[in-house]
């Protein structure tokens, strides 16, 4: 697997219309080139009826089989399959989109995404 410069792990657990709207402001937002690792724990997850969708967007998506169950093996199994030097982990179960202030901070003044898609929710 190639390196990229960012790579964000989402532990998912049946969440396939919110990995969608995500990815969605990933391609609209995200400047530097990264890669996006759903660490789902089954194979009747329903973020597979959403794989489809993923072939629309301009990045890297991979589908990474937890080795056991839960969201903390889930991300390990994230790190061991990934190949970056800088790693955002976000639990989807907390998404909304926009980010919280916090993960925008680092979104923003990090990895280089356009100010402009937080404008209306920045003090």
């Amino acid at each position: 697997m190639n390196k990229v410069p960012l790579e964000i792990i989402i532990p998912v657990f049946n969440e396939g219309e919110k990995v969608v709207r995500l990815m969605e402001f990933f391609k609209s937002n995200i400047k530097t080139k990264f890669r996006v690792l759903f660490c789902y724990d089954l194979e009747n997850d329903n973020i597979f009826a959403y794989k489809e969708k993923f072939k629309n967007f301009n990045f890297e998506i991979l589908l990474i089989k937890n080795s056991s169950r839960g969201p903390c093996s889930a991300i390990k199994q994230g790190f061991k399959a990934g190949n970056s030097d800088c790693v955002i982990v976000y639990p989807v179960k907390f998404l909304t989109v926009p980010f919280d202030p916090g993960i925008r901070w680092y979104l923003i003044n990090i990895f280089d995404v356009d100010r402009g898609a937080f404008q209306d929710r920045l003090s």
